[in-house]
């Protein structure tokens, strides 16, 4: 079966089942080409999203900036939070120039508004990653920390907000 097939026939929930979809198709030419394909696919979004990010984990190889450019002008429109959160798991390991900077920090700072806890949460914890990299945005990020750090309730929020403040140099216990 194709890649796309593979996805589209997954439960959306087995572990299992998308490791091995990774296994079958991870091996061949053009793999993150087309995971890039299948992330503009809404259907496709939340499986070729965390494939990506797996295979990134697996590999510890960043796509080319052309295509780390290309997710993030999908990010806009991104309707799966899923897919979403994946994109702000993959920070770390991406690298942001030009003016992926600023459509990266946009994106994260989007981020932190959402609905679901998990991306706001992650959204914080990618504005200190566009921050440890890019200093200009260190104002700005924290600010956004700060207001993360009173607003959240939530244990899961929190812990990645003291990540956050730990990866660009602040002490949030100093707030």
């Amino acid at each position: 079966m194709t890649l796309e097939a593979d996805i589209l026939n997954w439960d959306g929930k087995s572990a299992p089942d998308i490791k091995a979809i990774y296994r079958a198709h991870s091996g061949g030419d053009g793999f993150v080409r087309a995971l890039m394909s299948l992330s503009e696919k809404p259907n496709c979004q939340s499986a070729a999203t965390w494939l990506l990010k797996h295979h990134i984990e697996k590999t510890r190889q960043a796509p080319p900036a052309v295509l780390v450019a290309r997710l993030l002008k999908l990010t806009s429109d991104m309707p799966s939070w899923e897919a979403r959160l994946h994109v702000l798991q993959m920070f770390d390991a991406l690298t942001f120039t030009g003016a992926m900077v600023h459509d990266a920090f946009q994106f994260a700072c989007d981020s932190t508004e959402d609905d679901n806890t998990f991306v706001r949460a992650w959204g914080y914890y990618g504005l200190a990653v566009i921050a440890a990299a890019h200093p200009h945005h260190r104002t700005e990020a924290r600010k956004r920390l700060e207001y993360g750090m009173a607003r959240e309730t939530r244990a899961s929020a929190k812990v990645r907000l003291r990540k956050a403040f730990a990866l660009i140099g602040d002490d949030e216990s100093t707030l």
